[in-house]
């Protein structure tokens, strides 16, 4: 018997890294895992290293349809959600010289507003079910980047 037998875990950037070693981790100890991310590929190899547990739904962070997609499969396949991993994040390494507007609004759109977006779609159901709400953070804002001088 696992310490989360009968849970539903959402996992977003679920396909690798950090991702998929909580996915797997909260899978063997009982919890039923949607993973949630952009690369189909990688969601279907994480979801065949446990395939009772892992389950997977193709989804943008920074997309609302997407958003209330991976909800609208996890209210009919399970009724409930007990646990949101926000994971999914990018880091754009370029020297300022380099460096765009754009990039900023890229991992601004994914790091930041995909994380509140999602968890902000979820709290109905993690109040309900007096859940939590997980948020990831990586080393990389710790990092120095050369200005490329």
């Amino acid at each position: 018997m696992g310490k989360l037998d009968g849970k539903v875990v959402i996992v977003t950037g679920g396909g690798s890294g950090i991702g998929k070693s909580i996915s797997l981790l909260y899978s063997k100890e009982g919890a039923n895992v949607v993973i949630v991310g952009r690369n189909e590929e990688a969601l279907k190899e994480t979801c065949k290293l446990n395939d009772k547990k892992l389950e997977y739904v193709v989804g943008d962070v920074t997309n609302e349809e997407s958003i209330k997609g991976v909800l609208e499969f996890v209210t009919k396949k399970f009724g409930k959600l007990d646990i949101l991993v926000n994971n999914a994040g990018i880091s754009i390494s370029k020297p300022l010289t380099e460096l765009k507007i754009s990039d900023y609004d890229k991992t601004f759109d994914v790091n930041v507003r995909g994380l509140v977006n999602m968890s902000i779609n979820c709290v109905p159901l993690i109040i309900k079910s007096k859940g939590n709400i997980l948020k990831i953070s990586s080393i990389s804002s710790t990092h120095c980047y050369p200005i490329g001088c």
